[in-house]
């Protein structure tokens, strides 16, 4: 048996995680503009952009694996 984490645990868990990623994208991308974050023009807002994008995706799987199970 898989052990339970935050994110299959508490699905609304993930469900926020999912929202706050796109918020954290989509202020990166208001701060600097898609092509600031993607030349990297500030590390910081192209760190914050890619974190947004990680946590994204372990958000997005964990749905996933709450949907399939």
């Amino acid at each position: 048996m898989v052990p339970e984490t935050g994110y299959t645990k508490y699905p609304k868990m993930s469900v926020f995680m999912l929202v706050f990623a796109i918020f954290l994208m989509g202020s990166s991308i208001y701060v600097e503009g898609i092509d600031g974050v993607l030349r990297v023009d500030d590390f910081w807002e192209t760190a914050i952009f890619f974190t947004g994008g990680a946590i994204g995706l372990i958000s997005l799987s964990a749905l996933a694996w709450v949907a399939v199970r």
